[in-house]
């Protein structure tokens, strides 16, 4: 839902990335998507199943999760985090927007959430952490010492529901079309890259295959 500075990436199964790997747009799987340590991810994350980061990945957009989200020690993530289950958070993590979760959230110690919390039925948050709003669960709030709830005090039993589950769908159908289409381009002609260049060129839309560079003559178009 944003503009992409670079390559997404889409996986009709899982996607796994391994450590010190950048991707500059989105991540979406239809089941898991799991990111090694300094992943870095410039959109967002919208896993059909399960989404788990290792500790110190940044994730510029949000993170969406059909089931349940894993987030190791100081991952920063700059939108919402939203499960149909269970969202978890290791230490010092940073969110950016809401924690939604259809059943339990658990921050340890000295996580920062600047939007609401809200889960199903338990919220467990450890000490030292910082919830710039409020914090609503649908059965248990435990809190622990030196937890700042700038919102008020956390409520337990909390009428305020989760959103429903996000839901990942398929996008093989465009995908394959758009292969069968760049198939279709292909003019299976070798272009000469020994005088190509030479003078003005004038090629038709497709796709074209050299054995080696090409280049294009000064002056020359």
């Amino acid at each position: 839902d944003s503009d992409l500075n670079d390559l997404s990436v889409y996986a009709n199964g899982t996607i796994t990335m391994a450590d010190g790997v950048i991707t500059h747009g989105n991540m979406q799987a239809l089941t898991t998507i799991t990111l090694a340590a300094s992943g870095q991810v410039g959109g967002n994350i919208e896993a059909g199943s399960t989404a788990t980061l290792s500790d110190n990945v940044i994730v510029n957009g949000y993170i969406e999760a059909s089931t349940t989200a894993t987030l190791g020690a100081d991952v920063n993530v700059m939108g919402k985090v939203q499960t149909g289950t269970t969202a978890t958070f290791g230490a010092n993590v940073y969110v950016d927007g809401n924690i939604e979760a259809g059943s339990t959230v658990t921050l340890e110690q000295n996580a920062e959430g600047m939007g609401n919390v809200v889960a199903g039925t338990t919220v467990t948050i450890a000490a030292g952490s910082h919830i710039h709003q409020n914090v609503d669960a649908g059965t248990t709030a435990t809190i622990a010492a030196n937890v700042i709830i700038d919102g008020g005090p956390a409520t337990s039993d909390s009428s305020k529901a989760p959103p429903p589950a996000p839901v990942v769908t398929s996008k093989e159908n465009q995908i394959t079309t758009v292969q069968a289409e760049l198939k279709a381009l292909v003019t299976d002609q070798e272009l000469d890259w020994d005088d190509f260049g030479d003078n003005d060129e004038s090629l038709v839309a497709g796709v074209y295959n050299s054995v080696n560079y090409l280049t294009i003559a000064a002056g020359k178009t």
